[in-house]
């Protein structure tokens, strides 16, 4: 089993969607701490987005081991608070993906 994120931003280095699928697989369900820091990452970034920019953030959740959320529509322009979220999540899980290389991966790809 692995955990996978998907970051995709814009030109600018803004995030316009962030995805992460499946269980890392370190542990059961529930006492994993590689789901956990993921998630930990995941969900903060979420909130910060949702308290900058209320009406521009969807998210979706299909249970444990699944949520994605994205701007939308796309904002146009520099948005620190996007640019750092960014940053933020692809460092957080790119650590993890070194740390643990066969219970996560991580995609980056830029529009």
């Amino acid at each position: 089993m692995v955990l996978t994120v998907t970051l995709v931003c814009d030109s600018g280095g803004n995030l316009l969607s962030a995805r992460a699928h499946g269980h890392a697989g370190a542990s059961v369900c529930g006492r994993d701490i590689v789901c956990a820091a993921a998630t930990a990452l995941l969900r903060t970034t979420l909130a910060v987005l949702v308290r900058e920019f209320p009406d521009a953030i969807t998210a979706e959740s299909d249970g444990r081991g699944d949520l994605s959320f994205s701007v939308e529509p796309p904002l146009e322009g520099s948005f620190p608070a996007l640019k750092y979220a960014a940053l933020f999540l692809r460092e957080g899980i790119e650590s993890l993906a070194r740390e643990y290389p066969e219970s996560v991966l991580i995609s980056v790809s830029t529009i």
